[in-house]
């Protein structure tokens, strides 16, 4: 059986930690700022996801670059976690709403069977989660298959995402035969699917090492094309779901080179234990700040400024502050999942 040659392993890279930081931030923005002000930054606010999906797989090349089934199973399992218990949580904050409070919310138990299928009649970026366990399992099945030509198969794969993408039989597909949250899910997997074989590629070819040999020219040309990206249309807009298109796909690897090149060997200091704190829970944030945002407390705290750019704010901080609670208690638990 032919392995995929394995990175070194190297330690926490501060770059990825802060944009993680940062992406969690934009998908909190996504979720509550107003939609008026959110059109005028929809073409940078729209990087999170693709970002999101290279960064997952990029980190994880080394899993499946192992062939380890153990280790291929954790990662199921540190996704199906969270999923699952997430979606719970969200369940029962809904039927106490309902019962207890009065308030109009999703509570019956065929709500809740189709959000297991689908993740996002609860917990609407749940979806995310449902789609990285799909993408694993795909990516799992071509790697043990084609122990040979798996890089052809991915290759292949992507042309016909963009393929399916540009011509719009993507969206014609899921507009057609699917209801909203089954297509706002399924919908995105060929949207995102190039986003993840992208990272796997950057990891595969060493492409951060490669490119360190020439940073500061890397990083100058890395930002002159990101903004002409973000500034003129050099590709046919397609209808889709927000996230698909090649330009997407280009911005979200110059948004990596551009966190991961200047702090990758960023040394032990005082100022790792602020980052440290700082970055600490973005997993628990992506999930929970849906949950938090759509509290009726915390609409009464906020009223009309929880579209506003603090209301996101305090979302996220006080995201921030749950999960921090949540780990006192779970320690070292499976249930870490949901915030780690």
């Amino acid at each position: 059986m032919k392995r995929l040659k394995k990175i070194d392993k190297i330690g926490k890279n501060y770059g990825i930690e802060i944009l993680r930081v940062i992406l969690s931030f934009m998908i909190v923005l996504d979720r509550f700022y107003s939609r008026k002000r959110k059109k005028k930054l929809a073409y940078i606010l729209y990087y999170n996801i693709p970002t999101l999906f290279l960064l997952s797989f990029y980190q994880e090349y080394n899993i499946f670059a192992s062939f380890d089934i153990y280790k291929i199973k954790l990662r199921f399992e540190r996704l199906a976690v969270p999923y699952f218990c997430w979606s719970i949580i969200a369940f029962a904050k809904n039927n106490i709403y309902h019962f207890i409070f009065k308030r109009k919310s999703k509570y019956t138990i065929k709500v809740f069977l189709h959000h297991l299928l689908n993740g996002h009649m609860l917990i609407g970026s749940l979806w995310i989660k449902n789609i990285l366990i799909l993408t694993t399992l795909i990516i799992s099945i071509v790697i043990f298959s084609f122990q040979k030509e798996y890089l052809l198969i991915f290759q292949i794969f992507m042309i016909l995402s963009y393929k399916f993408q540009y011509s719009g039989e993507n969206y014609k597909f899921f507009k057609k035969n699917t209801t909203l949250h089954y297509r706002l899910t399924y919908g995105r997997f060929l949207e995102t699917f190039p986003h993840s074989l992208s990272g796997f590629f950057i990891a595969a070819f060493r492409i951060p090492t490669k490119l360190g040999l020439y940073k500061l020219r890397t990083i100058f040309f890395s930002i002159i094309i990101l903004i002409i990206i973000s500034k003129y249309y050099f590709f046919k807009e397609l209808y889709g779901f927000k996230y698909g298109g090649i330009r997407r796909n280009i911005a979200a690897v110059l948004i990596f080179i551009l966190f991961v090149l200047p702090l990758e060997h960023f040394e032990k200091s005082k100022t790792n234990k602020l980052l440290e704190i700082i970055t600490n829970y973005t997993q628990g944030i992506y999930f929970l700040h849906d949950i938090v945002g759509t509290g009726f407390n915390i609409k009464f705290i906020l009223g009309n400024k929880i579209s506003t750019l603090f209301g996101s704010f305090v979302i996220y901080i006080r995201s921030y502050m749950l999960c921090l609670f949540i780990d006192k208690f779970v320690g070292n638990t499976r249930i870490k999942y949901l915030i780690k």
